[in-house]
């Protein structure tokens, strides 16, 4: 929280390109292009900073922050355990369709588990870009 609220209001909302449909686990995501590298520059430097804090020893930090370089994700649905085939068909038949693009005004700060799935997803804080509280 207190990275957040001393570094987001230098990141302005910015738009960034939707580029397919994939499965993880239960949910629906979307891919979320970062071209102009402006969430991995922003991303890089909060675990760089944080990395003390968060990390144990012998962590290698900065082999975590390429795991994102391109492609972020979104969760856009989860599926229950019955979900109907046309639809993980339509999913698997749109992973290389672009869907235009989306702009992002705020990051949220929230507790989760790997997949995020509601029941153990708390929200902590939303901070809106580009503004300081």
């Amino acid at each position: 929280q207190r990275y957040l609220a001393a570094h987001v209001c230098a990141l302005k909302p910015l738009s960034m390109l939707l580029g397919g449909l994939s499965l993880v686990g239960n949910t629906v995501v979307v891919k979320v292009l970062d071209p102009a590298g402006k969430l991995l520059e922003f991303t890089r430097n909060a675990l760089r900073e944080l990395r003390e804090e968060i990390y144990d020893e012998g962590v290698n930090v900065e082999n975590m922050i390429g795991l994102h370089r391109d492609v972020f994700w979104l969760s856009a649905a989860r599926l229950a355990d019955d979900a109907d085939p046309a639809l993980l068909a339509y999913v698997r038949e749109y992973f290389e369709e672009s869907m235009g693009e989306a702009m992002f005004e705020q990051m949220v700060l929230c507790r989760t588990d790997q997949l995020y799935r509601p029941q153990f997803t708390k929200v902590l804080k939303v901070y809106p870009l580009g503004e300081c509280s």
